[in-house]
């Protein structure tokens, strides 16, 4: 039957612990000391769903990263202890944020078994998910000055500066290189020839409306027409902006998935996704909306 769940997973974004006191931006409260607890709580609901959850998904900025080292590998270690017993029982699949690359990079991808900065994996039902990294074409990417990212990072910068016509170009984001877009385009061809839906995930939002202009991909425009084109995509779940957000474009839907960092006291913020043939239920628990997405 076209309503029966083909599979489910979990979901977070922005948890982006680290160990100090309460932050205050645009007006919204970071409660970093509420997240340990709270990531527990979620944990605790993964682990007692493993049998039906094919795996949990990562949004990004796992940590937020403190003044030095030291103490940011220290909230690392934290946050993977508290997030083992999902590792152990399913599968943890994350997306590299801006915030994740205060810890080296080839490290956290390594220590979260990742199989890459991007990657793609079937799912059950003739459905893919997609992970794309949108900090690899930024300052803070950590990829050598001489190397041909960094160097097509410096270009594209130059060539797209901060404007009010261009906000999405604000150091805290970032765009996918070139490479990484051909791997995408070669991705959505073979989903097609599969007659594979698609889910793609990645840190900064790439359709527009979804989050604010100030914290979109740089190269979202070239990144939102390429899935657009493509007959198989029919979600985007993204982080960054931690208020959340939502729009649709054609067949393909744009979530940004509230930050567990910013939720209020004593609330979570994390999810269940159950996928049909005929829809996406974002479950959402605490402060992330619960949405129904026909596909």
């Amino acid at each position: 039957m076209s309503g029966e769940t083909s599979f489910v997973f979990g979901l977070v974004a922005d948890i982006q612990y680290a160990c100090k006191g309460i932050g205050h931006t645009e007006g919204r409260v970071q409660r970093y000391e509420e997240v340990p607890q709270k990531l527990a709580q979620a944990v605790q609901i993964w682990h007692r769903d493993a049998p039906k959850l094919g795996f949990v998904l990562s949004l990004g900025d796992i940590i937020d990263g403190r003044l030095t080292q030291a103490e940011t590998d220290e909230d690392f270690s934290y946050i993977k202890n508290i997030l083992r017993p999902v590792a152990d029982t399913s599968e943890f699949l994350h997306v590299l944020g801006n915030h994740c690359l205060t810890v080296p990079r080839k490290r956290l991808i390594n220590e979260l078994r990742m199989p890459g900065s991007y990657y793609s994996r079937e799912l059950p039902s003739k459905w893919r998910l997609i992970v794309l990294d949108t900090t690899e074409m930024s300052g803070h990417s950590q990829y050598p000055q001489d190397s041909p990212l960094a160097r097509e990072a410096t270009q594209f910068k130059a060539q797209h500066p901060m404007s009010d016509e261009e906000p999405q170009m604000a150091d805290w984001n970032g765009g996918i290189g070139s490479a990484q877009l051909g791997w995408l385009n070669e991705q959505l061809a073979l989903a097609k020839l599969s007659g594979e839906r698609v889910i793609v995930a990645c840190h900064h939002q790439i359709g527009q409306g979804a989050a604010r202009e100030t914290h979109m991909a740089w190269n979202w425009v070239e990144l939102q027409q390429l899935l657009l084109a493509s007959s198989c995509v029919r979600l985007v779940l993204s982080g960054h902006d931690h208020m959340g957000g939502y729009a649709q474009h054609g067949h393909v839907h744009f979530v940004t998935v509230e930050a567990m960092l910013e939720a209020p006291a004593h609330m979570d913020a994390y999810a269940i996704v159950e996928v049909t043939q005929e829809c996406v239920h974002i479950k959402g628990e605490g402060s992330v909306t619960s949405r129904r997405l026909r596909v």
